[in-house]
């Protein structure tokens, strides 16, 4: 699921930088067994959804968004 979080809907950006910015957390429950750390088998699936928003979002010519 997808949200906007208020009032945690923005993202901490470096002193200077003046474009467009996301935030994306994940709920730990999702990929980490919390009574032992240690990921679970759909961290593989978060770790690729993340890269793959990444390379969506700074894809070279624009965003494919």
């Amino acid at each position: 699921r997808v949200a906007y979080n208020k009032p945690y809907g923005n993202a901490i950006l470096p002193v200077g930088w003046r474009g467009p910015s996301l935030l994306v957390e994940f709920n730990k429950s999702i990929y980490l067994d919390e009574t032992d750390l240690a990921l679970l088998p759909s961290a593989r699936r978060v770790r690729t959804a993340l890269r793959d928003l990444y390379a969506a979002l700074f894809a070279e010519g624009g965003s494919r968004i």
